[in-house]
């Protein structure tokens, strides 16, 4: 299943053009903005969760890579209990 929303509450096709206006004063309201990239790219660069987060996925994958790689090196044929 597929779901598509829009980018921006102002051009929401499932709104009324009345919950659009309410949408858009909420937003500003919150300032949170609706759409302004370069201040959440910075804003991301600066966040220390950010960093946080992504030394966890690291240290996450380097174990997970290293048993990958030594798994395919294993002769495992020889010690399968089949046979």
């Amino acid at each position: 299943m597929i779901v598509a929303a829009d980018d921006l509450p102002s051009s929401a096709r499932f709104l009324t053009q009345y919950e659009r206006i309410v949408a858009v004063e909420r937003v500003a309201a919150n300032k949170q903005g609706v759409k302004n990239k370069k201040y959440q790219m910075r804003q991301a660069i600066r966040n220390p969760k950010t960093w946080i987060l992504f030394g966890m996925a690291v240290d996450a994958h380097i174990p997970n890579a290293a048993m990958s790689s030594a798994r395919e090196n294993l002769p495992l044929d020889r010690y399968s209990k089949g046979r």
